[in-house]
């Protein structure tokens, strides 16, 4: 990672080159700075899929940049003042936008944070119970750090709503990654290398399981399957197509459903209130 002192001149000459920019100098420092938050998480492999949301329509307004669960509100340089009492106007409207985010994709509040920032000045805001709003932190190694933190930890887990389950675990046109294609297939292809070896723990699974798919489903040779479709879908190669284990596919495609659901119930039992670094 770039060092601090580094960024930290970075966005220094990013808010000269905003502050002369006579239409939306606020639009300008983002471009200018928006690339190092990215570069950051890219390098911390933050997400399955890196999903940054610029402009994001809410109920009243539009939050500048939204990663998950931190919504950063660019300012024109020189706009957040030492004081609070002189930021009323700009707190309203960050606190606005993180109600407004927690009702759109369902979180909790206290697992939210909101950050202003003009170049020159940090404010963060959050609500535990009430509103709280820090004193703005001025631009320095140690507040840049601080706010490096908590996009980190804040980035890193993606709401669980339909739209981001989709996005990340399902196969097709709507999924955005392999992750669901890669798992199912390398269940699939142990399946063949072990399934038939008696006595081995995916031998008796897959017979178990086999007994069980029978008396909920019937028997399989009696259901019509598009294979074309599955290949296609599913990356098989020519060679792979050859002598295809429907009945393990099936297994392999359960096995991987299955998991997601415990992974995704236990994520769900553990939530919790995020601890803020600030």
């Amino acid at each position: 990672m770039q060092a601090l002192s580094e960024i930290v001149k970075h966005i220094r000459e990013a808010v000269k080159i905003a502050g002369a920019t006579p239409n939306n100098p606020e639009g300008k420092l983002r471009e200018l700075i928006s690339p190092i938050w990215e570069k950051f998480l890219k390098e911390k492999r933050v997400g399955l899929s890196l999903q940054i949301r610029d402009e994001l329509t809410l109920a009243n307004g539009r939050a500048d940049t939204v990663f998950n669960k931190l919504i950063l509100e660019y300012k024109k340089p020189n706009t957040i003042k030492p004081n609070n009492e002189k930021n009323r106007k700009l707190i309203s409207q960050v606190e606005g936008y993180i109600s407004d985010l927690a009702k759109k994709e369902r979180f909790s509040k206290q697992r939210l944070l909101g950050v202003a920032f003009d170049g020159n000045y940090f404010l963060f805001l959050r609500y535990t119970k009430r509103w709280i709003q820090d004193e703005p932190l001025p631009l320095t190694e140690k507040s840049l750090e601080l706010f490096l933190k908590n996009l980190e930890k804040l980035t890193s887990k993606a709401a669980l709503i339909s739209e981001n389950l989709i996005r990340d675990f399902a196969v097709g046109k709507e999924s955005r990654n392999k992750v669901a294609v890669d798992c199912i297939k390398a269940f699939y292809n142990e399946l063949n290398k072990h399934g038939d070896l008696t006595g081995t723990k995916e031998h008796v699974f897959f017979e178990q399981w086999k007994i069980q798919f029978a008396e909920v489903h019937g028997s399989l040779e009696q259901k019509k399957i598009d294979h074309n479709t599955l290949f296609t879908s599913y990356g098989f190669s020519k060679k792979e197509q050859k002598d295809f284990n429907t009945l393990a596919f099936f297994f392999a495609l359960d096995s991987y459903y299955a998991l997601l659901i415990k992974l995704l119930s236990y994520q769900v039992v553990g939530f919790g209130t995020v601890n803020f670094f600030v």
